[in-house]
């Protein structure tokens, strides 16, 4: 069993443009990640990364995201890049997993605002947001 955070990045390019229901994504993004992951954990950050990019391509404010993410998923967007900044590194609870780093990604697109700072700010952290960036979230 795997929850590593490594297959939602796989998934996100492959439903992208793929898929029109929110069902269809859901149960595309379990498919995908079943297959190297099969825990609830990897299951829920690619499907939490093709929730975030399926309602960016269909025109969903980058709050509307976080909103849905941390009600359909549970993970908590409320903290700041500022408060996670001083205590994220690999020793991070969580910081290899997906509820370690799909939250804090989307948090980096939720306070950017510049393309460029949502494309380079989670390079620190040492993960991406390149899912949503290229689905056409608005920063």
């Amino acid at each position: 069993m795997s929850w590593y955070n490594i297959r939602p990045k796989f998934f996100q390019y492959s439903q992208r443009w793929a898929f029109y229901t929110r069902e269809e994504v859901f149960a595309r993004a379990k498919e995908s990640a079943e297959c190297t992951h099969n825990h609830p954990e990897g299951i829920k950050g690619a499907q939490a990364t093709a929730l975030a990019i399926f309602m960016a391509r269909n025109g969903a404010s980058i709050g509307d995201i976080k909103t849905a993410i941390e009600m359909e998923f549970g993970y908590n967007i409320g903290f700041t890049l500022d408060e996670l900044r001083p205590e994220y590194s690999w020793n991070y609870p969580e910081a290899a997993l997906c509820q370690g780093t799909v939250p804090q990604a989307i948090r980096c697109v939720y306070e950017a605002t510049s393309y460029e700072i949502a494309f380079f700010t989670p390079k620190k952290f040492n993960f991406t947001p390149f899912p949503l960036l290229f689905s056409g979230t608005r920063v």
